[in-house]
């Protein structure tokens, strides 16, 4: 509403303008077109940037828990720190015991890049809370790329209560 007023009143003093310099009248009101054009195709676009940081991913759906959301944003933007950092102490422990590490994700994940690989979406099912108040969240994920064409994946998470990674399937 604010926006609305004070883009009238800009209008307003550039018409009184308008009348007393004609000369400046095409530069005036292409400014002023730049700007109305410029202002609703950023409101279009909800003010949000295409290519959201990796900490700032928001769910996109209802219920859909931060920590699934940004461990499959992790995979769809190749970042084993961020896939990391989602996981409870213990599922990172039995994964170190396993041999397995931070710098070894990032090799599988930059291996799965220069072969085509990708996540096309992700698309959140539903959870289900446990009384032990942990909960688990279901998924379909679509990849493409590779030797195997389109495939659907699901995936299911386990919450610990903390609402951390205890584990992937």
């Amino acid at each position: 509403m604010v926006l609305g007023r004070l883009l009238q009143r800009l209008l307003a003093r550039l018409s009184a303008a308008f009348m007393k310099r004609r000369r400046r009248i095409f530069g005036v009101s292409g400014i002023a077109f730049v700007l109305l054009f410029g202002t609703a195709i950023f409101n279009a676009m909800n003010a949000r940037p295409q290519d959201l940081q990796a900490a700032d991913y928001v769910p996109t759906v209802a219920g859909e828990p931060r920590a699934t959301a940004s461990f499959l944003r992790g995979q769809q933007m190749y970042d084993a720190n961020l896939m990391w950092s989602l996981l409870n102490e213990d599922l990172a422990r039995s994964l170190r015991q396993q041999g397995r590490s931070v710098e070894e994700e990032q090799r599988r994940l930059d291996s799965l890049r220069q072969a085509g690989t990708k996540i096309d979406s992700a698309q959140y099912i539903g959870g289900y809370s446990i009384p032990n108040g942990h909960s688990i969240h279901f998924y379909v994920v679509q990849r493409s790329g590779g030797r195997t064409g389109v495939e659907y994946e699901p995936f299911v998470f386990t919450l610990d209560s903390s609402g951390k990674i205890e584990r992937v399937q």
